[in-house]
């Protein structure tokens, strides 16, 4: 289980993004459990090659 740190009122944690066979890191994601979607800088999909 990840780590979970309060800051600011707020939860964050580090998640990874996994695809085919690459894997990337994100650090400082807030935690949002009444949240109805996520979202994830485009970015990061690139990185793994995610259309």
């Amino acid at each position: 289980m990840n780590e979970l740190q309060y800051r600011n009122g707020l939860l964050y944690t580090s998640v990874i993004l996994s695809h085919g066979n690459k894997s990337i890191m994100i650090d400082n994601v807030i935690v949002d459990t009444g949240a109805f979607h996520t979202i994830i800088l485009t970015d990061y999909l690139e990185e793994l090659d995610v259309e």
